[in-house]
């Protein structure tokens, strides 16, 4: 969030400067914006909305890295610490991460065999639709099981 409060900061500096600067190769003699092209003197290949855009995305990386949030990507970090090893250091020694614990959800318990029968959705005019089952007995539930 201060990464994004920050750049909003930037942006809204940098517009500003060019709103009370009004430079020429944006702007007309009577301070109205150029056009898009590049026809005649009045257009421009930078008009004010191209540059609202691009310093949009500058803003944003330059505050990246003023608070530190651009790290080298994966292939470079690796890179740079292969590099930074000597030949006596070890894998052991280099300053490496502890692995992230995942957590596993426990299996389920099947023995194997499915019951036959099936559910279908009943509808009957007026009253409320609801699920009827069709075979020998109807499966329980998981947590019901040892209370039968």
């Amino acid at each position: 969030m201060r990464t994004l409060l920050l750049s909003a900061i930037v942006y809204l500096l940098g517009i500003s400067v060019v709103l009370l600067l009004r430079p020429r190769f944006m702007f007309n003699q009577d301070g109205t914006w150029k056009e898009f092209g590049t026809l005649s003197s009045t257009h421009t290949m930078m008009p004010f909305w191209l540059f609202c855009i691009l310093w949009a995305i500058i803003s944003y990386m330059v505050t990246l890295v003023i608070v530190g949030e651009y790290r080298a990507g994966p292939v470079v970090a690796a890179a740079a610490t292969a590099a930074s090893m000597s030949p006596d250091n070890s894998a052991e020694s280099s300053n490496s991460a502890e692995p992230i614990p995942v957590k596993t959800r426990p299996k389920k318990k099947s023995n194997g065999e499915m019951k036959a029968g099936y559910y279908v959705l009943e509808q009957n005019n007026g009253e409320i639709p609801k699920y009827v089952y069709y075979g020998d007995k109807p499966p329980t539930p998981p947590e019901l099981e040892g209370d039968v």
